[in-house]
């Protein structure tokens, strides 16, 4: 009978001590690709196929700037930045990413496409051409407080910890609350942002400053910003967006 109770103290002994290290060993997971649904073994929630077949724009054949392409400098009038850098044209599954941002919490959505924007830059070699200070386009106080967070910010300090630019989210604010501008044309959203923008307070700015948006349509929000930072002092200001709503003709 004792033999029988020391066979048994000792099976549960083995079995305890091997649970314990089953429960404390790091567990992998694994990671769905956010398109295909098949698992992934490079971003998590991109496999390596999709991130192939994604249409993104090609910066090496404009040297690194979409305004130098005459087809999108023509849809973007009345601008005040000299530099547009964009991912990928507002189609799926870009769209679609930006709206589960925007208005879905899918805060991982925003780590996605910063760190594709950084491959995208570091791909075609931009580094050099990258701007010292990064400022995410602010949204309204009561739109924050309503939505909680604010999407361009979220993809501007992803990109901070991965470029060699810093990141500023205070540095200007919104100060009057304009109305929607989906379905507006360029000049309705010119006339509703005038003035929309201001400096929290003086400050030195460097002469090549970066302004951080998640969709690009008619540039109206970005250019008053960059009207708003060439009147104190900034040399070149370069847009970088996730999107970019391109025309229909």
């Amino acid at each position: 009978m004792e033999i029988i109770n020391s066979t048994i103290r000792s099976f549960f002994q083995y079995f305890g001590s091997w649970l314990v290290k089953c429960l404390l060993k790091p567990r992998k997971f694994i990671q769905i690709c956010d398109l295909c649904l098949q698992p992934s073994d490079n971003h998590s929630l991109l496999c390596r196929t999709c991130q192939q077949d994604l249409a993104t724009f090609n910066l090496t054949l404009v040297k690194g700037n979409l305004l130098n392409h005459p087809k999108i400098a023509r849809h973007l009038p009345q601008i005040h930045f000299q530099q547009l850098i964009c991912l990928a044209p507002y189609q799926w599954p870009f769209a679609s990413w930006v709206q589960q941002l925007k208005y879905q919490q899918r805060f991982e959505i925003g780590q996605l496409l910063a760190k594709l924007l950084v491959a995208q830059i570091t791909h075609h070699q931009l580094e050099q051409q990258l701007p010292t200070l990064l400022l995410p386009v602010p949204i309204h106080p009561q739109r924050l407080r309503e939505r909680q967070y604010n999407q361009a910010a979220l993809i501007a300090k992803e990109l901070e910890r991965h470029l060699p630019c810093a990141y500023d989210e205070s540095l200007i604010i919104r100060q009057s609350k304009t109305e929607q501008q989906v379905g507006q044309s360029g000049a309705q959203r010119r006339r509703n942002l005038h003035g929309a923008f201001c400096l929290v307070k003086p400050c030195h700015l460097p002469a090549h400053v970066g302004i951080v948006d998640d969709v690009l349509t008619t540039g109206a929000t970005v250019s008053e910003m960059a009207k708003l930072l060439t009147q104190h002092g900034v040399k070149k200001i370069t847009v970088l967006s996730v999107c970019l709503t391109l025309p229909n003709d």
